[in-house]
């Protein structure tokens, strides 16, 4: 992790009416500062939070919150190494490769009178990813498991059908292993959005709505530690730039902006202000539909990748502050590949595209209206007019850009998408190109026997030196299909006032919003 801060003192007027900052700065933020609330931290949200079931949740943001107000047995520690601590259970032991038991602690209340939290809430919150009927999207993160038992009100077994390396990695201390309130969530008709039936956390929702979006207080009843901060509002602002320019006005306190700000930032940070520049798993990538009539042919594809060049597109999309990437895993994770598949040869790929018969190809390019990664789709869309296809760029609003699925299917072409909230086992972002994730998070329609035997392979191996050999292999089959362009692990840049709040991160950036603490004057 780096840090920066200087005392380099920053007129407020130039932030807020310079010429720059009047181009992307959000029309709702007040003219005048707002003052600082010693007990309220105010804070940025990338996308609107829609969904808060675990089981159908989609953005980070949603993460952020859900994290803050749904309890878990185990947590990943704040700081710079992937570690968990126990967070709402007494403790957790993994008896097996295929058994793990668990005790929760006593006193954990739900909201709204559905009284403590118990092992068959754990049960049904696990088990409930593995009903057909409910057909939870993000099912895949429990598919090992085979049944928690039950042993009293708050202990219980979960069983495994095999082992899964993924268990500890990922799951229960991340969104899968997050707790619902069996009876709250039955009687609002099996899940919910982002209307929460019942919270058991630090916090507690007092509302959510859309553009204003998430304000959240203490509840009283939380039995663990008290939080610093009495309320935390969450703004939903999608442009990074935007968004620094609210937090240096003063009109937030704490928030993520863009990696291509953080060559200007270092050399001249404002006073009062701490920016942290922390490595991710989250990869940014540019994938192709081969499912789609016009990339069906795999020359074609891999025409589009030799013209990408991954340098130009990382040093004049992101500020060059980081090297490309060539595949999921991320540096010193299992599977890590420091070569790239398919070398950038715009010559070569002009002659697969002629030799294919496909000259005079136009395509889509979809991307999320973010400044970085409407840059990127600038540069992809020169990099491939150089090789005779014309690219059209649709941008999207965060929403709607994760909504594409549902409107385009099999009609979308070319798109450029950021996968956040990755934690540190490379299996949990390769379960989302599974083949039955056709269409839902594998918007490549990538479908591949082999593929799926290796990752079943990976998530049963729990030797991390073998892990790394099979993991290799999965990148291999990834890479054969040339649907998947991976350019870069984002680094997570976050800009605060070190004279209101000390934030509390996990090692890539998310937080744990009840450890923050607070600077008084």
């Amino acid at each position: 992790m780096q840090k920066v801060t200087r005392n380099s003192r920053l007129n407020r007027r130039e932030v807020l009416f310079g010429a720059a900052a009047s181009a992307t700065l959000p029309f709702w933020l007040p003219k005048a500062a707002i003052a600082q609330e010693d007990d309220t931290l105010k804070m940025r949200l990338v996308a609107e939070v829609l969904v808060l079931d675990p089981a159908f949740r989609q953005s980070e943001s949603e993460l952020w919150v859900s994290d803050a107000v749904l309890p878990k047995l185990i947590n990943f520690k704040a700081g710079k190494a992937w570690e968990w601590e126990l967070y709402c259970a007494e403790s957790v032991e993994q008896v097996d490769p295929v058994t793990v038991a668990f005790k929760l602690k006593k006193g954990l209340t739900w909201t709204g009178d559905y009284g403590e939290v118990t092992a068959e809430d754990v049960k049904y919150s696990f088990e409930r990813y593995k009903d057909t009927k409910l057909a939870a999207p993000n099912a895949p993160t429990w598919e090992p498991l085979d049944r928690v038992e039950v042993i009293d009100k708050y202990s219980g077994i979960i069983h495994l059908k095999q082992p899964y390396s993924g268990l500890f990695g990922y799951v229960l201390p991340h969104d899968g292993g997050q707790i619902v309130c069996k009876r709250a969530v039955e009687e609002a008709g099996g899940h919910f959005g982002a209307e929460t039936p019942a919270t058991s956390g630090p916090y507690k929702i007092v509302s959510i709505r859309p553009g204003e979006g998430v304000k959240l207080e203490r509840d009283p009843n939380w039995s663990g530690i008290t939080p610093a901060f009495e309320r935390i509002e969450l703004t939903p602002i999608v442009d990074s730039k935007s968004a620094e320019n609210a937090i240096r006005s003063g009109d937030l306190d704490f928030g993520e902006i863009s990696v291509s700000a953080v060559p200007t930032l270092r050399g001249n940070m404002p006073d009062g202000f701490t920016m942290d520049v922390l490595q991710t798993n989250n990869f940014f990538w540019f994938c192709a539909n081969m499912s789609n009539p016009d990339l069906k042919n795999e020359a074609v594809r891999k025409a589009i990748q030799m013209a990408v060049d991954r340098k130009t597109v990382v040093e004049g999309a992101f500020g060059g502050i980081v090297e490309p990437s060539y595949c999921v895993a991320s540096k010193g994770m299992p599977g890590y590949v420091e070569k790239p598949f398919v070398q950038y040869d715009p010559d070569a790929a002009r002659a697969l595209i002629s030799e294919a018969g496909e000259t005079g190809l136009t395509l889509n390019l979809e991307v999320t209206a973010e400044t970085d990664q409407i840059t990127a789709a600038q540069i992809i869309q020169a990099n491939l007019a150089a090789v005779g296809i014309q690219v059209n760029i649709n941008q999207h609003e965060a929403g709607a850009f994760w909504s594409l699925p549902s409107v385009l299917g099999k009609n979308m072409q070319l798109y450029l998408r950021q996968e956040l909230q990755v934690p540190p086992d490379v299996t949990w972002a390769l379960q989302w190109i599974l083949p039955e994730q056709a269409g839902i998070w594998n918007w490549q329609y990538f479908i591949d026997d082999e593929f799926k035997r290796l990752y079943d392979e990976a998530t049963q191996e729990l030797d991390p030196t073998k892990r790394d050999v099979i993991l290799r292999k999965v990148q291999e089959r990834i890479d054969l299909s040339y649907t998947s362009l991976i350019l870069l692990h984002l680094p997570r840049v976050i800009l605060y006032n070190n004279k209101h709040v000390v934030p509390a991160m996990k090692p890539d950036g998310n937080y744990r919003l009840e450890q923050f603490r607070k600077i008084v004057a």
